[in-house]
């Protein structure tokens, strides 16, 4: 079976003993209540843990506005943006900048506040972001397991009504990010970043 929207819930109701679905909107209760949490359980687990599939590096657009007070710039977060993992200042972003080549980024001082990023010291920046994939065909398996694991878990009582089923699929959340990190996690070369962020090997 092709992977799609009605496949992930199907898998959060099977562990719960109940109805799969045809459709999101095929009238039943186990439809209605999937379509109702799906799109915001996605983007939570997409915030949960740095999904190689959904990160991205982007260049902030500057504001002309400045904040109030504490930082003398601003920045716009795209709208599809879940998370913001990094951010460097625009000459250690430079590809092939000695910077960049070593995997070593200039100290930044930020914040996210809102929908912007606010710095001091820098005219502009860039960004590793979490972004929001709601093409299926994108997700990687472990992504997958979680996101059925997740959504078994909101719905284990609406659906099962069960508060036992829903603490088990609540570990079961845990176990499959886990997992995750063991495989998802661990693409690509091995790189040392240093940032006020974090200093972290793969």
């Amino acid at each position: 079976m092709a992977l799609s929207e009605v496949s992930v819930c199907n898998q959060a109701l099977i562990w719960l003993g109940g109805n799969v679905i045809t459709a999101l909107t095929d009238g039943s209760a186990e439809a209605i209540a999937c379509n109702a949490v799906y799109d915001p359980l996605r983007d939570a687990v997409l915030e949960d843990r740095e999904w190689t599939f959904a990160v991205a590096r982007i260049q902030p657009a500057a504001l002309v506005a400045t904040p109030v007070f504490g930082f003398d710039k601003q920045f716009q977060i795209p709208s599809n943006v879940i998370r913001v993992l990094q951010v460097s200042d625009a000459t250690a972003g430079v590809i092939g900048s000695s910077a960049t080549m070593q995997g070593r980024y200039n100290k930044v001082e930020w914040l996210r506040e809102g929908d912007t990023i606010v710095a001091n010291n820098v005219d502009a920046i860039y960004a590793r972001v979490l972004t929001r994939i709601t093409d299926v065909t994108k997700f990687s398996p472990a992504f997958v397991q979680a996101l059925a694991a997740r959504i078994a878990m909101d719905l284990a009582i609406p659906i099962a009504g069960s508060r036992e089923l829903q603490s088990d699929m609540a570990a079961l959340y845990g176990e499959k990010l886990r997992m995750a990190a063991s495989t998802d996690g661990l693409q690509g070369r091995s790189y040392i970043t240093r940032s006020n962020e974090f200093t972290e090997v793969r």
